[in-house]
């Protein structure tokens, strides 16, 4: 990721990854390859605020946590999973065994299925190696946690 990054950096024009983010991630020609959301990567149903959405949403009031941003993403965004696990992760490591296990069973039950599809819907598009390299390190990450 350092090596694609580098040019980027030198330059200091992220727009190609702006365009690039948008292609894969919001609007692509043709519909979207790579959606940020697990409803979109279970069965057949590729659509926002499914049953993945709502789980997520009631698994993040039986931790006391709540969404509060202006987007008004659905709770099944990468980024909220990703940001719970690290709840989960940080309290279970620091001092409660049992939400360490259920952060081992959220990454390898929950995400870690869904994200490698999203990560191989990602590489069937063409995508910048940035987007790529961040992938493969969010699969190589959720692998690891049972063993953390």
């Amino acid at each position: 990721m350092a090596h694609a990054l580098a040019p980027l950096a030198e330059s200091g024009d992220f727009s190609d990854l702006e365009t690039e983010y948008v292609r894969l991630f919001i609007a692509g020609p043709g519909g979207i390859p790579a959606p940020l959301y697990e409803s979109c990567h279970l069965g057949n149903e590729r659509r926002t605020m499914g049953r993945s959405a709502l789980d997520m949403r009631d698994r993040l009031a039986a931790a006391g946590l709540s969404v509060a941003l202006d987007s008004n993403e659905p709770p099944d965004h990468l980024t909220l999973e990703l940001e719970y696990l690290y709840h989960l992760c940080a309290e279970g490591w620091a001092s409660d065994p049992a939400l360490a296990e259920q952060a081992e069973a959220f990454a390898a039950q929950v995400m870690l299925p869904w994200v490698r599809r999203f990560r191989d819907a990602l590489a069937g598009a063409d995508p910048h190696p940035v987007y790529l390299g961040a992938a493969d390190i969010v699969v190589a990450v959720l692998e690891r946690v049972p063993d953390a």
